[in-house]
């Protein structure tokens, strides 16, 4: 029974709320520190072990795999010390691989609190290679390894493939990135997904990559280490180099299509050559697919983007900066062919990938709106109005000759499901979040399923309300696919009885504590927040 309009409760006042949200950053940054500090114990301690360790060695477990040692270290009691490295070659964390598999288990386990995602190992020496391979596992990259020679980056599990990639985008802009992914048909039969494949397929788009998987596995095989022993060493090189060389003809055959020299009679057009990255994109991003073409003025590097211009004489002037990196990944559009935009990447100063999917609205007028939002993910753009305007002249030539289709709503479209900076099952056409506001990202991945099933999950059991409250939050992406109707449901109690608790468990399926909203808010925001939750929690 609802209570009497008389007997609810007053709205809290702007200093109650002013004082929350203080505590929520309070709570958010005594988080972040608790992360650094677990991060950097883990480091301390991965040196520790690593220096204790010695480069000399045999296992067991290298010789079930049928693989050498690539930069691993033997521990004494017998675990071989694969590390995890940064960009910079810091160590930041150990996995350690037992002699033997456990009854029960698994025998590769980290450091507690250690640092994982964006890190990696290599097989073999990266400097200077035009081809670099990324793989899950140890033994997977080591049998890719020794079958090509090439050098293989261990990104450790499926989640982290597109982190790794994306690093190793930034430090090479020219390489041939190439996701050696697992096949998981087995799993695929028991749950109807093939994780290692979606993963690695992600990863290779996201990068310009090219995907790769191992043939005529045995039963229950799923990697290229089960196809190593399986078929030998000679069979999965032949497996790999074959899709690489099959993939540079395709991008030579492009290169030089683009490279054409333009039809006779038309003197007042000017060509440009300028070769393909071998991530398959366009050099910076921006080269048009016309045989003939107009000289750009926009260049594009590492070190930002440049307008050439002239002066009044029409003598070149010095290149003007504009803005840090900015690629024009595709053309976008909604499923009625309007809401055109632009699929923007960039890096802040950090370094962290960013990605928003601009609106082409957006650029009318004087840009202050879009600029803002690109200044506020991390974007450096040249304060000069010159610059601005040449921002948005920038953006607007761009031909990056991809296209994807964009939604102002995450959830299902189809087959995919998308996320404010992920789309899974996109494999038919390319389809991303657009938003003419950068909405936090509440979504977040921490851990794997297994280590939520064990920290967070088993602790529910024989409590009802806490059962209910997760199950509410599996239930929410199977409610379309199942064809039924959503809801909702109130949760109601004394003061300190367990309400929030059983929120916050709920919110752990899909993030952090931020992923938790409140109703004290306009129309506008409660509707943009509705988009941005569809079919989930």
């Amino acid at each position: 029974m609802l209570p009497k309009a008389s007997e609810a409760p007053a709205a809290p006042s702007p200093e109650v709320l002013a004082q929350r949200e203080r505590e929520r950053a309070e709570r958010q940054q005594a988080e972040q520190a608790r992360q650094q500090a677990a991060h950097a114990a883990a480091a301390l301690d991965a040196v520790v072990q690593w220096d204790a360790a010695s480069d000399t060695g045999a296992s067991p477990y290298l010789a079930r795999k049928g693989v050498q040692a690539h930069g691993v270290r033997f521990a004494p009691d017998g675990c071989v010390l694969v590390p995890l490295r940064d960009a910079a070659g810091a160590l930041w964390n150990l996995q350690r691989i037992a002699p033997e598999r456990p009854s029960e288990g698994t025998d590769k386990l980290f450091l507690k609190g250690g640092r994982k995602s964006g890190l990696w190992h290599w097989c073999g020496d990266p400097a200077g290679a035009q081809v670099l391979l990324i793989a899950e596992g140890y033994a997977t990259a080591a049998s890719v390894h020794q079958a090509t020679g090439r050098p293989v980056a261990v990104a450790f599990d499926a989640g982290n493939l597109a982190h790794v990639a994306k690093a190793l985008r930034q430090q090479d802009r020219a390489a041939l990135l190439v996701l050696c992914g697992d096949d998981d048909r087995t799993t695929e039969a028991r749950t109807g997904t093939n994780t290692g494949r979606v993963k690695a397929e992600a990863a290779a788009r996201g990068v310009r990559g090219l995907a790769v998987f191992p043939e005529g596995l045995p039963d229950g095989g799923s990697d290229f280490n089960d196809m190593h022993q399986a078929q030998g060493l000679q069979a999965v090189g032949a497996c790999v180099d074959a899709a690489i060389a099959a993939h540079q003809a395709q991008q030579a055959e492009r290169t030089q299509q683009a490279t054409q020299s333009p039809k006779a009679g038309n003197p007042t057009t000017r060509t440009r050559s300028e070769p393909h990255g071998a991530d398959g994109g366009h050099g910076g991003g921006h080269e048009p697919h016309d045989d003939a073409r107009p000289f750009d003025p926009f260049t594009v590097s590492d070190a930002g983007v440049f307008h050439s211009g002239v002066d009044k004489d029409g003598q070149p002037k010095a290149p003007q900066w504009v803005c840090s990196r900015l690629d024009v990944e595709a053309l976008t559009r909604d499923q009625d062919g309007a809401g055109w935009g632009y699929l923007l990447t960039f890096a802040d100063p950090l370094g962290k990938p960013k990605q928003w999917a601009m609106p082409a609205r957006m650029l009318s007028g004087d840009g202050g709106e879009y600029r803002a939002a690109l200044l506020n993910m991390g974007l450096r753009i040249a304060p000069s109005p010159a610059a601005r305007n040449l921002l948005t002249q920038y953006i607007q030539t761009r031909q990056p000759g991809e296209f994807a289709s964009c939604t102002d709503r995450i959830g299902w479209h189809g087959r995919a499901f998308v996320l404010p900076h992920e789309t899974i099952g996109d494999d038919a056409e390319r389809i991303v979040f657009q938003s003419e506001s950068q909405m936090e990202n509440t979504f977040r991945v921490k851990h794997d399923a297994a280590a939520w099933r064990d920290r967070i999950g088993a602790l529910c059991v024989g409590n009802s309300r806490l059962v209910f409250a997760v199950a509410c939050a599996f239930a929410g992406p199977l409610l379309r696919p199942a064809g039924m109707e959503s809801g909702g449901f109130h949760i109601r109690g004394d003061s300190s009885s367990g309400k929030t608790t059983a929120l916050r468990l709920a919110a752990s399926v899909y993030g952090g504590p931020s992923y938790m909203q409140r109703w004290r808010t306009t129309d506008n925001a409660l509707e943009a927040i509705a988009a941005q939750h569809c079919d989930s929690l």
